[in-house]
């Protein structure tokens, strides 16, 4: 029979989990509508920064290189004991290359 110890105890990481995958559900759709968005509005991006072709190419080529990047970073992660920190590493790439 469990106690009342036990039970909130599953309560709380039951419901940290459950906040962890609302948050991250949140980014991956944050980052979806910037990744699908990013090609229909780089015209609008050239001309308010003025932004030559050559630089249009390499901002583009940045964005889908940082997609590539944690893409292949996933496929590197180890499900063993310390799989939560390969996770929020890849995640944190993922951010800081893709966005």
């Amino acid at each position: 029979m469990e106690n009342a110890g036990t039970k909130h105890t599953k309560m709380f990481e039951s419901t940290k989990t459950m906040i962890g995958g609302f948050v991250m559900l949140i980014i991956i759709i944050a980052m979806g509508i910037g990744r699908f968005s990013y090609t229909s509005i780089l015209p609008l991006m050239q001309s308010q920064a003025h932004l030559s072709v050559t630089e249009s190419r390499y901002l583009a080529g940045s964005n889908n290189f940082g997609y590539l990047i944690s893409a292949f970073g996933a496929g590197f992660i180890t499900w063993e004991t310390r799989r939560s920190y390969h996770l929020r590493i890849q995640l944190l790439l993922c951010i800081i290359f893709g966005a």
